[in-house]
């Protein structure tokens, strides 16, 4: 208490001695607090938010201040104010101006005056995207959070943190930086102060950056702009009316999404009349029961140049009810430079005085978009369609006229494809309260500087209980980390991670059972080394004793990792083994395992092969990757050597797969070479920790892959020529819908010798609960049974939607699910058609449910129900 109590003097004192302070009340005629009240201190370049209770303070030198008071709905307050002293009160008081209908324009068919002014809005998105060619200011962020309720149950630790130790705390973050920007996306950023209550594990964790968000891009706060080129087709506006604000009149337009979705807001904008920029904002996202309100604050700092001075966020968190938060979040720029971009043409939609040196479009079209721009600006009305024209053309020119033009980058960075130079502070984080006191915008309310005690107090029991834990607590968290490593499994670092070694826990001891091997009984584990920032070794060996055989049965991987920004990797496999002759296409072995254990159903079919093979896989360029493989194996069949199940221990099928056109396998000796090639345009990229990881592609991925199987001269060797090609692509149809594709065909050219595993086996699995996606494969079609030696055809075709039939229903679109639509084709000479099609929902490809239909030459065949958990597919031991 003694401390709390010296700390309040001290920065009572640094106060006095060191800031002139302007406070006040911001009210009404009535005495009622205006809401969303803001400061703009003329001489500083200055924008403040008043807290929510309509009270301001700023610290100000001494001097003579002109300071406009505004407010949407109120008369805007311009006066002079005198700081001098210690401490200067000034109470405001702002009339209230009822927002007027004006006569405005509407369109043909007598819609909302909305539509005429967010039209325009619109269409001048690009420009007001552009027409900022640098800024600088000081920027001053305070933010709080408050964690009211977590669940009892569960782990809820951050950086070593537990969370649930700040209940009911305010969390304090505070900073002062410098932002300076160049178009089109160069950022400065220096950041002078910081300071926290976080724990001093989060502190270090914290990432302070820029954003360039902006109402007039496609993209807001994570969402769908309202003043998108597609914002029409989403969000549905309404006019509440105008005001006259100093020469201007502002449109004040609700905005209301038509679904009900997280990647949409909803809220009001304030638009200038004639030159169609926003001047206010105050919208509200939601997703996952956490509401976040944001309000953005513009000033008029140079003639007809509006830019944000401040910003305000509130959040509020109620998850299902477990999870309960709240926060705040202001932002205050003071900008000491701002510079228009003179050589960006201004539409002659704008009705602004031309500025010295500001080009305009030309009175005479010379160019084909000219035309078409000047063909729309003049219309007096315009659709969506047109609007949408119209802002496509209005970007194409001003990103014509900007900058000169550099090869577009692939690589997807953090920050997007801003290039942001930092620099910190090297007192930053040791600022004392001195500097904060003299340099702090908004002066802290007392429950904040309390949240400092506290914070300082707590970080301080936190560390030192991090440092010093108890016995009793070690030997728990010890006991606990040692049954996981015992039960999942681990990774073990040695030599300042240069090292690892790796073990599958107790699910690795028996990860299999079926009726040809028995129990799996044995162990897989890794090995592995960093030899330098380009090269990495894995190995990675597996010996099991299989039960029912009573034999050995082993397998190894050894990968060499040597161009991580060009994906290559030269693997050596080798092992003797029972193997699925689908290979990867068909049924999981997980899934096979419980079948075979609890109901005595093995759909997975084995042959025995000895193999050593050689494959090499690199990007030659970016998007083109090679692959090319040398496979030798022994290959003979197997039989079924147990049949036990726990509840059905009936004599189980053969273990032959079933197709028609199936024989018995000599053993043979096979070698077998492969070459393939796929390409995809414009293939987006990220890099982590030297390392490209491909993301997406507006185009499609081609991809070839030729398959030759050489005589080794013994008796039964396989000798075959396959070819086969294939096209897949994701299409984004708009906000909520996306169609995805692939096309897949090919034909053995020439088959002189050929067995089984030799055959082309599709993507198949018949079982109700698979570790599958519904994208890319058959749910109902059997196995072995459409295999073929011949020449195929088949087709993945899905559509997915956030809104298709259930979702509709108003209760259900904020729901976080989506539906979709599944239609497969497969087509092979000797089963000629057979078509499939579904209809499932779930999130995204995490899980599904969903029932399908097949039809065998256009006749119904069969119905089924399907569950997709792809995550079991991610927990089955690699073979």
């Amino acid at each position: 208490m003694k401390t709390h109590i010296f700390l309040l003097l001290s920065l009572f004192i640094t106060t006095s001695a060191y800031s002139q302070i302007l406070r006040g009340k911001i009210t009404d005629s009535a005495g009622n607090v205006v809401p969303g009240a803001t400061l703009f201190i003329k001489e500083k370049s200055l924008g403040l938010v008043a807290n929510t209770d309509g009270t301001y303070q700023v610290y100000l030198d001494k001097g003579t201040y002109d300071i406009e008071f505004r407010s949407l709905g109120y008369e805007t307050l311009d006066t002079t104010i005198i700081v001098s002293g210690k401490e200067t009160v000034k109470n405001i008081q702002l009339q209230r101006r009822t927002y007027m209908l004006q006569e405005v324009r509407v369109g043909s068919k007598n819609e909302d005056p909305a539509y005429y002014i967010i039209r325009r809005a619109i269409a001048m998105a690009p420009y007001y995207r552009n027409y900022i060619k640098s800024y600088a200011y000081e920027t001053y962020l305070k933010g709080k959070f408050r964690i009211e309720k977590l669940p009892r149950i569960g782990d809820y630790t951050v950086e070593d943190v537990d969370m649930k130790k700040y209940i009911g705390k305010d969390l304090m973050v505070e900073s002062i930086a410098d932002i300076s920007y160049t178009a089109p996306n160069q950022f400065k950023l220096d950041i002078k102060a910081y300071k926290s209550s976080l724990p001093s594990a989060l502190d270090s964790a914290l990432s302070i950056s820029v954003s360039d968000g902006s109402i007039y891009k496609e993209k807001l706060l994570g969402c769908l702009s309202p003043l998108s080129s597609k914002a029409l087709d989403y969000y549905k506006f309404m006019y509440l009316g105008s005001q006259e604000d100093g020469n201007h009149l502002i449109n004040k337009i609700q905005v209301t999404p038509k679904k009900r979705n997280a990647q949409l807001l909803e809220g009001t904008i304030y638009i200038n009349e004639d030159t169609w920029d926003v001047v206010h904002v105050d919208l509200i996202s939601s997703s996952f029961g956490i509401d976040f309100r944001h309000k953005w604050y513009y000033t008029e700092i140079k003639p007809n140049v509006f830019v944000v001075t401040s910003k305000s966020s509130e959040l509020l968190a109620n998850v299902l009810g477990l999870f309960k938060g709240s926060g705040s979040n202001y932002v205050s720029c003071k900008y000491s430079k701002l510079e228009l971009n003179k050589n960006l043409p201004k539409p002659d939609m704008i009705k602004l005085p031309q500025q010295s040196g500001q080009k305009t479009l030309p009175d005479i079209p010379v160019s084909e978009t000219e035309k078409k721009i000047e063909k729309l600006t003049s219309k007096e009305s315009l659709s969506n369609k047109e609007t949408y024209q119209l802002a496509q053309l209005l970007q194409k020119t001003m990103a014509d006229s900007t900058a000169q033009k550099k090869k577009r980058s692939l690589e997807l960075k953090k920050e997007g494809n801003l290039i942001i130079d930092r620099k910190t502070d090297s007192l930053a984080y040791r600022r004392d309260s001195v500097y904060w006191e003299k340099n702090r915008v908004i002066p802290l309310k007392p429950s904040e500087i309390q949240s400092y005690l506290s914070g300082d107090s707590l970080k301080i029991k936190i560390d030192s209980i991090q440092l010093q834990k108890s016995t009793r607590n070690k030997k728990e968290e010890e006991g606990i980390d040692l049954f996981s490593k015992i039960t999942n499994g681990d990774k073990i670092y040695f030599s300042e991670k240069k090292y690892y070694l790796s073990y599958s826990g107790l699910g690795g001891i028996s990860p299999e059972y079926n009726f040809v091997d028995g129990f799996w009984l044995g162990y897989h584990f890794g090995l592995g080394a960093k030899l330098s920032d380009k090269l990495s070794l894995d190995f990675a060996p597996a010996v099991y004793y299989v039960t029912a055989r009573k034999a050995m049965t082993w397998f190894a991987d050894l990968t060499l990792n040597y161009a991580p920004m060009s994906l290559g990797k030269l693997s050596i496999k080798a092992g003797d083994r029972s193997e699925d002759f689908n290979l990867e296409n068909g049924t999981l072995h997980m899934e096979n395992t419980f079948t075979s254990v609890l109901l005595g159903d093995s759909y997975i079919k084995f042959y025995r092969n000895k193999f050593f093979t050689i494959q090499n896989d690199i990007d030659i360029v970016n998007g083109l990757q090679l692959h090319l493989g040398l496979d030798y194996a022994q290959r003979s069949t197997m039989t079924n050597a147990i049949t036990y199940s726990i509840f059905n221990n009936h004599t189980a099928e053969p273990n032959i797969p079933d197709n028609p056109y199936y024989q018995d396998m000599p053993v043979n000796y096979s070698l077998q070479t492969t070459i393939g090639i796929s390409y995809t345009p414009e293939y987006y990229y990220r890099v982590w920790k030297g390392k490209k990881y491909y993301a997406h592609s507006s185009y499609p991925t081609f991809s070839v892959i030729y398959k030759r199987g050489i005589n080794t001269g013994a008796t039964y060797s396989p000798r075959f020529d396959q070819l086969e090609a294939s096209i897949s692509q994701q299409i984004n149809l708009g906000l909520f819908d996306h169609f995805t594709y692939s096309l897949n065909t090919g034909k053995f050219i020439s088959k002189d010798e050929l067995y089984f595993p030799d055959f082309r086996h599709f993507n198949t699995d018949k079982l109700a609960v698979t570790g599958k996606t519904f994208t890319n494969g058959f749910r109902l079609l059997e196995n072995y049974k459409y295999s073929t030696d011949d020449l195929w055809t088949q087709a993945n075709l899905c559509y997915q939607s956030q809104y298709l039939l259930i979702k509709n229903i108003p209760y259900l679109q904020s729901k976080i699910f989506n539906e979709a639509v599944h239609l497969n084709y497969l087509y092979t000479p000797q089963n000629k058609n057979y078509i499939e099609a579904g209809y499932s929902l779930g999130l995204n490809e995490l899980g599904r449910i969903g029932i399908f239909v097949g039809f065998d030459q256009f006749k119904y065949k069969a119905f089924g129900f399907s569950i997709s958990l792809p995550l079991l597919k991610e927990l089955e031991m690699k073979r």
